[in-house]
């Protein structure tokens, strides 16, 4: 995958956005639904079998929306300075450095958000290419619901952006009647045990 193919997959999967994942919720509302991990009060107490029914959950609904052994990329990035060419940290330390990566062409952050960016900071996004499988990447995804580090996927076969964040995971699927299929098969996971609901 060069810088070039990504622009072109994303202009034609998902024009009028930007691979940012805080951003798909409100750029893709017809084709976006939320699974929630813990709510904020248990966060400081949360057990080991509270982890394994997590797991449990993403797992399941990621292999439900995109199937065993399917091919993806996973997607991350960092904040910084157009002339700024050292690699980032998570190159070699983290849960992320096991991964090789290629860089995709920067975001320009104050044509993006001049409001909030100065000239010449970007995000620089880097790209890998995964295999899911159940339970392999669930050091990633604690690590994503606990913030030590950032990655989205996304499973260009089932047409779907798998965006975990340390709240949840936002699920952006090929159009509103897929998400509306799903978010109806999950709608007891949105107000899960998890939640303690």
């Amino acid at each position: 995958m060069t810088p070039m193919q990504f622009d072109s997959f994303w202009l034609s999967n998902y024009a009028g956005s930007v691979p940012l994942p805080h951003l798909f919720k409100h750029d893709f509302r017809n084709r976006w639904f939320r699974i929630f991990n813990f709510p904020e009060k248990r966060r400081n107490s949360i057990k080991k079998a509270d982890w394994e029914e997590l797991l449990i959950v993403q797992n399941e609904i990621i292999t439900d929306l995109i199937g065993n052994k399917s091919s993806m990329w996973g997607i991350t990035g960092e904040y910084g300075l157009v002339d700024d060419f050292s690699n980032p940290e998570f190159f070699t330390k983290g849960l992320l450095h096991k991964f090789t990566f290629t860089e995709l062409n920067p975001i320009d952050m104050h044509k993006f958000s001049p409001a909030e960016f100065k000239i010449g900071e970007i995000y620089r996004s880097f790209i890998t290419e995964l295999t899911w499988q159940p339970n392999k990447y669930n050091d990633l995804l604690k690590g994503i619901a606990i913030d030590t580090t950032r990655m989205f996927f996304i499973c260009h076969s089932a047409k779907c952006i798998i965006a975990p964040f340390d709240g949840g995971i936002d699920f952006i699927l090929e159009n509103s009647l897929v998400r509306n299929t799903y978010e109806k098969k999950y709608k007891n996971w949105k107000t899960s045990k998890l939640q303690g609901i």
